[in-house]
C-alpha cells in the first residue's frame, strides 16, 4: 500500500505525457479500491487532489482545498465501507482515546509505554457501538491493538502536545509548498511533501507507526522532505 501511494505521488510529479500520467493516475485509484482497505483509496485520492491544488493560483487553492474536506468527509458519511462496525470501532476507539489523553492526561501526560490500551470503560463501549468483542475474547490484544490511528497512538504514549512537534519541521516545506508557485518549484519537492500527505493519511488509519517496515519507509520520505527544504540543501542547489 505504502509503495501505491508513493507511486501515485510518482506518476503525477514526474511523468511528463499529460494522457499517460491521466491513465495512471485513474489506474492507480481503481487499484486502491481493491486492497480491502478503504483509508488506500483515501490517501491515493488525498494525494490526486493535492496534486492539481498546489498547481493553481492562491484563491483557487482554498477553494479546492475546502472541496477536497467536503468530499472526504461525504465518502466516510455515504460510503458504506466507511460506516460498517470496524468503521465505527475506529471512531469509537479515536473518541475515547482523545478525551482521555486531554481531560485526564492534561494532553501533555503520556500513558508511557508497555501498559494496555484499554479499560473496562472502553471495553463496553465498544462492545455497544461497535458490537466487538474483539479485547474481550482476546485478552492479550489489550497490549497489542491501539487504536488504528498512528497520531493518536503516539498521543496516547508521550502525550497529545508532544506528539504535535512531529509536524513542527513540516511547517517550513509546507507553506514553501502551498504558497509557492509551482513553476517556481522543483518536482523533488513536489513528490516527498505528495508522498507524505499520502502516506500521513494511512498513518491516520492504520497501525503502521509501531510497525519497523512500515514506519521505516515514512520516517524516510519525513525526513527526506525535512533534508530536502534544508538550508544546506538549497545552498547545494544553487551552486550546482
Amino acid at each position: 500500500v505504502l509503495g501505491i501511494i508513493v507511486f501515485s505521488a510518482y506518476a503525477l510529479v514526474f511523468i511528463s505525457n499529460k494522457w499517460l500520467k491521466i491513465a495512471l493516475a485513474i489506474a492507480i485509484i481503481v487499484l486502491s479500491t481493491t486492497l480491502g482497505h478503504s483509508s488506500a483509496f483515501l490517501s491515493v485520492f488525498g494525494v490526486t487532489a493535492m496534486y492539481f491544488i498546489l498547481r493553481i493560483p492562491r484563491l483557487i487553492k482554498i477553494i479546492g482545498a475546502v472541496l477536497t474536506i467536503v468530499a472526504v468527509i461525504a465518502f466516510i458519511l455515504f460510503l458504506p465501507q466507511f460506516s460498517d462496525n470496524n468503521a465505527e470501532w475506529r471512531l469509537v476507539f479515536w473518541q475515547y482515546s482523545l478525551k482521555e489523553i486531554i481531560t485526564d492526561y492534561y494532553g501533555f501526560i503520556g500513558h508511557g509505554f508497555g501498559v494496555p490500551y484499554t479499560n473496562l470503560e472502553i471495553l463496553e463501549m465498544l462492545r455497544e457501538r461497535a458490537n466487538s468483542p474483539w479485547f474481550e475474547v482476546r485478552p492479550e490484544e489489550t497490549y497489542l491493538s491501539p487504536m488504528h490511528n498512528g497520531f493518536i497512538t503516539v498521543a496516547f504514549h508521550v502525550g497529545l502536545i508532544p506528539s504535535l512537534l512531529i509536524f513542527v519541521p513540516l511547517v517550513v516545506p509546507f507553506k514553501r509548498v502551498v504558497f509557492k508557485d509551482h513553476k517556481l518549484r522543483n518536482k523533488d519537492e513536489d513528490f516527498l511533501m505528495l508522498s507524505l500527505i499520502g502516506l500521513f493519511i494511512w498513518v491516520s488509519f492504520n497501525v503502521v507507526l509501531a510497525l519497523p517496515h512500515t514506519s521505516a519507509f515514512i520516517w524516510l520520505v519525513y525526513f527526506s522532505l525535512i533534508y530536502q527544504f534544508s538550508p544546506t540543501t538549497k545552498e547545494q542547489q544553487i551552486e550546482a
